[in-house]
């Protein structure tokens, strides 16, 4: 996925998307399943610090946009 042009992401990655082969006397290999969220990447990322500063980064943006948006809501009712 990462060789193709544009290069593609999984959007899907967690624990069950992720198998691991079990033959005797090899080290197990991972195995990536489930590309059906799949897409073209909006960013390329060269190294394992690049993504890790973009990680911080959106979860920052995410944060604010989640504080001004709770802000500025308003009690529709009041529960008792």
């Amino acid at each position: 996925m990462h060789a193709s042009d544009p290069p593609y992401a999984h959007n899907d990655l967690k624990p069950g998307n992720v198998l691991f082969s079990s033959k005797k006397g090899d080290l197990p290999v991972a195995i990536v399943m489930d590309f059906g969220s799949a897409a073209p990447a909006r960013k390329s990322i060269r190294s394992r610090s690049e993504a890790l500063a973009l990680q911080v980064i959106s979860s920052a943006y995410n944060t604010v946009m989640q504080m001004q948006f709770f802000r500025n809501l308003k009690p529709m009712h009041t529960l008792f």
